[in-house]
């Protein structure tokens, strides 16, 4: 049986080490001494992948929503996707302190920490998506993708849904972007 290191929920362990686990391949596992970039840039892929497969109910609901209508929500959810992963990334490796207790570390992924979430990250991303977009739209701020500065753009373009299946659909699609930045 292994035994629990540090208390229960947390893993202190890469909070106060420079210490990480590493794959060699194979089913070889090992410990390796990382230096701050190393730590920085293996934790963000821990827990950038943990965000991501955990909220991916969410996310794929916001990436098949209609284009031209929820574009902002495409971008406050891609916001609230690098902060997560970010504010996770420093928790975990001990940059900074989590809310609510003494104890350094990311929470572990036990069962029942794993329920909490997966409906937390979903509830996050369902609250900054969706109430970005209409707390935006209440304040009349009128910015969607171009909020980030390498998709500056003053206009969108809204498409019906076009299929792309024949060579007719891509003309009718072709000609439809023509007369849209005509109007532009």
């Amino acid at each position: 049986m292994k035994r629990q290191r540090g208390p229960p929920g947390r893993e202190t362990t890469a909070a106060e080490s420079t210490e990480r686990r590493i794959w060699y391949g194979y089913g070889t596992l090992g410990r390796a001494e990382k230096d701050p970039l190393g730590m920085f840039l293996q934790d963000v892929i821990r827990i950038y992948g943990e965000v991501t497969v955990i909220s991916l109910p969410i996310l794929l609901l916001v990436h098949i929503l209609p284009a031209g209508v929820w574009y902002d929500a495409t971008g406050a959810a891609l916001v609230a996707w690098i902060l997560m992963t970010l504010v996770g990334t420093l928790i975990r490796g001990g940059w900074v302190q989590p809310l609510a207790t003494d104890t350094p570390g990311w929470v572990t992924l036990s069962p029942w920490l794993l329920v909490l979430r997966v409906l937390y990250f979903n509830v996050t991303f369902v609250v900054a998506a969706f109430g970005g977009v209409f707390l935006g739209a209440a304040l009349g701020w009128n910015f969607g993708m171009h909020f980030f500065p390498l998709f500056q753009c003053d206009y969108f373009i809204s498409l019906a849904n076009v299929n792309t299946g024949s060579v007719e659909d891509s003309e009718k699609l072709i000609s439809e972007l023509v007369a849209q930045i005509d109007e532009i």
